[in-house]
């Protein structure tokens, strides 16, 4: 898999497997059957085409125009949930924003809001679902999502 190291600061259209470390300014489409893995953060406008994937470790804060294949985040959800479609594995541990409120995801499925500053501590065993058709989470098995979290944060001593 290729590797690129860097902000990326024009749109980028993922035509082969690729992972970035660093930040995509303005927004990606992943083309059917490529997977795209992010270690940092997604801004602009993001095209999962059918059969696509991306695996976000870091801050997805881009306007979700098409989701048809994979999306995981670990980390935060800066775009309000409601307004992403299809359907989003999510981390526990992960900051999302639902309803203009900014919320931790927890072990049970549940969000507990968030005032002022908080620690985010990700899960590297669970993680849920969020689907935007019925506004919830749901338990999922996702062992690849969970070792590249492992990878991107190995446990501290």
């Amino acid at each position: 898999m290729k590797t690129i190291h860097g902000d990326i600061p024009a749109p980028l259209t993922v035509r082969e497997d690729l992972a970035i470390s660093g930040t995509l300014r303005e927004g990606a489409t992943v083309l059917r059957g490529c997977s795209l893995l992010v270690h940092g953060n997604l801004r602009g406008t993001l095209t999962l085409e059918r059969g696509a994937r991306l695996i976000l470790g870091g801050t997805l804060g881009a306007f979700v125009d098409r989701n048809e294949g994979t999306l995981s985040v670990a980390g935060e959800i800066a775009t309000p949930l409601e307004t992403v479609p299809g359907v989003v594995t999510v981390a526990v541990g992960t900051a999302v924003t639902v309803d203009g409120r900014t919320a931790i995801l927890t072990v049970d499925g549940s969000v507990r809001l968030i005032n002022g500053m908080t620690d985010i501590s990700l899960s590297r065993t669970a993680a849920f679902e969020w689907n935007a058709s019925s506004t919830s989470f749901t338990g999922c098995d996702t062992p690849e999502f969970i070792e590249f979290a492992r990878t991107f944060w190995p446990a501290r001593s």
